[in-house]
């Protein structure tokens, strides 16, 4: 079970949370605005707090269009992807979208029904990972998936959750199935666009290992209150549960060897579980070119 909480990341995640805690007193202070300011835009974030889960590694300074970490040692890079389904609400009567985060009607009809979204993804270009996997250049995909947990209204609080998670392509046993994932993506799909759902069949698929879990309690309303990082207990060794199986796979899902209450270990999933049968290519998010200036 991991559990762990440098002081260099502590103090990088209290400042960063303090910065989340400012945008959402703007937008309860602000409430009839109906605007969305916090966990927008949170890839720079992230990838100041995936520093510190990859020693020597430093932004390469060319935002969107390079490598995201670079070690100019090794010449290695990490592509840091980072995914927060708290987002805004769609109403279910006139589809009008708005941040419900502080209200509970639709701000153009009044409606009270409306449809909480959370279809976030990690966006990884297929065609281009190969190209960097095939040169050497790939250390690792780190990846930040941030999450409401709850929102306390009486007491004015938000909780928050940050899941870490590495995946690597160092194992031979799951090499294989890894990098046809993203063959089967760049060859028969429309677009070379892998659209990864946190904790999806094809999450799992790729075998990524847990690397930290952190809750995060912020008051909204008083900044004089900062926020609070609690460090959770996790397993780095992911379980796959019986859910995440379509209905015609899970008589093959339940002999795996490692199935157990419903659960099976997540190598044994990718090695022997089949890819899943679905319409690969619709893109989301922007690819990225002149990668490799930062390593040159």
């Amino acid at each position: 079970m991991g559990f762990k909480m440098d002081l260099n990341k502590m103090n990088s995640l209290e400042k960063i949370a303090k910065v989340w805690q400012i945008q959402l007193n703007l937008e309860y202070c602000n409430v009839d605005d109906n605007t969305r300011l916090s966990f927008k835009d949170i890839g720079s974030f992230c990838e100041l707090l995936a520093t510190k889960y990859n020693i020597g590694f430093v932004g390469c300074g060319s935002g969107g269009m390079g490598f995201d970490l670079v070690n100019y040692k090794t010449k290695k890079a990490v592509e840091v992807k980072s995914c927060c389904q708290i987002q805004n609400s769609k109403c279910n009567s006139c589809g009008t979208k708005f941040n419900s985060l502080f209200v509970c009607k639709c701000p153009k009809c009044g409606s009270k029904s409306y449809k909480d979204i959370s279809d976030s993804r990690f966006g990884i270009d297929a065609k281009e990972f190969l190209r960097q996997y095939y040169n050497g250049t790939i250390e690792n995909f780190t990846l930040c998936y941030i999450s409401l947990v709850n929102i306390n209204k009486k007491d004015k609080k938000v909780t928050i959750k940050l899941e870490w998670f590495k995946v690597e392509f160092d194992d031979n046993r799951v090499l294989t199935q890894q990098i046809q994932y993203f063959t089967n993506q760049n060859e028969l799909g429309k677009k070379a666009h892998c659209n990864l759902l946190p904790y999806s069949y094809d999450f799992y698929k790729l075998c990524p290992t847990k690397i930290d879990d952190i809750n995060i309690v912020i008051s909204y309303d008083d900044l004089n209150i900062n926020p609070v990082i609690i460090p959770c207990k996790y397993d780095s060794n992911i379980k796959v549960p019986i859910s995440v199986i379509p209905t015609t796979n899970r008589y093959l899902f339940e002999m795996l060897s490692t199935f157990q209450n419903n659960f099976a270990d997540i190598q044994d999933f990718t090695r022997n579980m089949p890819y899943k049968e679905k319409s690969l290519g619709k893109e989301r998010g922007d690819t990225r070119t002149k990668v490799d200036s930062a390593l040159k």
